[in-house]
């Protein structure tokens, strides 16, 4: 599940956040124009293109290299970026640690305003 996690908070949680108007059920979007909402959509399906896509297009005699130009990279970095949000989240000092404000929560709640 580790190597998806990334391409999916980037790929698909914004995209339910807008349907839903809440990233998590938990962090509530305000209203955007359309305009916005429109360029947001544009930007992650340039992302999806960019990771995915592209490298089809760039070796098209070469279907394994592209399958591993478009899948390896994120697929490692997902998987380093779980590994350390899991190590974060066990530090002693973060376990417990606890703060309405949801994006303050996420990095270790608490401590000085």
């Amino acid at each position: 599940m580790w190597p998806f996690a990334v391409p999916t908070l980037l790929l698909i949680k914004p995209l339910l956040a807008i349907y839903f108007g809440a990233f998590n059920r938990a962090v509530f979007l305000q209203r955007l124009p359309a305009w916005r909402v429109a360029a947001h959509l544009l930007g992650r399906v340039g992302v999806f293109a960019s990771l995915y896509v592209w490298p089809w297009f760039a070796f098209p005699e070469e279907p394994l290299k592209a399958a591993a130009f478009s899948i390896v990279p994120m697929a490692i970095f997902s998987a380093y970026f779980m590994a350390a949000s899991q190590v974060n989240h066990h530090d002693e000092a973060l376990s417990h640690a606890h703060d309405k404000r949801w994006y303050r929560h996420q990095v270790g709640g608490g401590g000085g305003g």
